[in-house]
C-alpha cells in the first residue's frame, strides 16, 4: 500500500479525536493531498471530547472492538498505531520513507506533535492562582534538573513560548477536520502565569 491508496479506504484508529490521529491526519494531507474526508475512519473508541459528533466519514466498530482486530478480519485496509503499539506485529508503513516525511514535517512547522499536555481549569486558576504557580514553578525545576542531566526527551517542552506554535499547527488541523470550529488566541488558551 501507499498512501494514495488510502483514498476511498476504511482505516482504523482508536478515536477520531485521538492526538496521534489528529497529527497523522494533517501530515497524510499535507504531504500526500490525502483530506480526512478521503478516508472512512473507522474507530473503536468513542470520542475523547464529551459532546463530540463525529463527521459523517467516522463509523464506529462494535463495542469490544479493538484496532487489529479490523486489520486482521480485513474490514479496514490500513490502522493508525504509535510506534510502541506496532513493535511485534508484521504491519508495514503505508508511508515508505516515514522517517524523512517526520523532518519534512519539522522543518516546515519547526514543531513537534503533541500528545499530552499538563492543564489546569479555569476555576483553578480564578480560584487557587498560588497553587497553580507552584505547580508550574515545581514541573520547570524538575524539566531543568533532567534537562542538566541528559535524562530529558526533546519532545518534552515547558512554558508557553515552548508550545504555542506547535499549539497552532494543531488547532489549524482541528479546524480542517472538525474537531473544533475556530482557532484560539493565546490570551484565551493560557492564563497569565510568572
Amino acid at each position: 500500500m501507499t498512501p494514495a491508496d488510502l483514498k476511498g479506504a476504511r482505516v482504523a484508529v482508536r478515536a477520531y479525536t485521538q492526538t496521534t490521529g489528529l497529527w497523522c491526519h494533517g501530515a497524510l494531507q499535507e504531504h500526500f493531498g490525502i483530506a480526512p474526508e478521503d478516508v472512512t475512519w473507522v474507530t473503536t473508541e468513542a470520542p475523547h471530547v464529551a459532546g463530540y459528533v463525529s463527521p459523517s466519514n467516522v463509523l464506529r466498530a462494535p463495542e469490544g472492538t479493538k484496532p487489529m482486530d479490523l486489520i486482521t478480519s480485513g474490514d479496514c485496509k490500513a490502522i493508525i498505531l504509535g510506534p510502541r503499539n506496532a513493535k511485534g506485529t508484521n504491519l508495514k508503513s503505508v508511508v515508505p520513507n516515514v522517517d524523512e516525511v517526520v523532518e519534512a514535517w519539522r522543518t516546515k512547522h519547526n514543531a513537534m506533535p503533541i500528545n499530552h499536555m499538563i492543564t489546569v481549569t479555569e476555576d483553578m486558576i480564578q480560584n487557587h492562582p498560588e497553587a497553580v504557580q507552584e505547580v508550574y514553578d515545581m514541573l520547570k525545576k524538575g524539566y531543568e534538573i533532567a534537562k542538566e542531566a541528559g535524562e530529558l526527551s526533546p519532545a518534552i517542552r515547558i512554558g508557553q513560548d515552548a508550545v504555542w506554535h506547535t499549539l497552532e499547527v494543531c488547532m489549524d488541523y482541528c479546524v480542517a477536520q472538525g474537531l473544533i470550529s475556530r482557532k484560539f488566541t493565546r490570551e484565551e488558551v493560557f492564563a497569565p502565569v510568572r
